[in-house]
């Protein structure tokens, strides 16, 4: 099992036995291995829509974290999904992760660094 794959797994476990913050925090390479072997999975972008449309992953969905209805939409997400979510810099998202796990999601990453630290394609 690749380094990368462990640490996805670890991160996992915590998630499902209660780690620290709930969520795990990935590296770019973590993050995009991840992304690669996970299925059912959804990439939010909690960035604002102008940030957004400049520039976003792959296959993306924009949520804004801080429109005042983020924590309303969310809840109405399917909790047995993975979610990979990011921002610019990694706070915002970091914040969303945290919203999420209140609200029973348990399979959440986060992207260290945001965008910013992104080293793979863009749209």
């Amino acid at each position: 099992m690749s380094e990368s794959i462990e640490n996805v797994m670890l991160g996992f476990l915590k998630n499902m036995f209660g780690g620290p913050q709930g969520y795990t925090t990935l590296e770019d390479e973590e993050f995009q291995e991840a992304l690669k072997t996970t299925d059912r999975k959804m990439i939010i972008d909690v960035r604002s829509r102008h940030e957004f449309v400049d520039y976003k992953l792959s296959n993306a969905l924009n949520l804004d974290i801080m429109h005042p209805d983020f924590k309303d939409k969310i809840s109405h997400y399917d909790k047995d999904k993975t979610y990979f979510v990011y921002c610019q810099s990694g706070k915002r998202s970091a914040k969303a992760c945290k919203i999420m796990v209140s609200q029973g999601f348990e399979k959440v990453y986060n992207l260290k660094g945001g965008i910013n630290n992104w080293t793979g394609r863009t749209v």
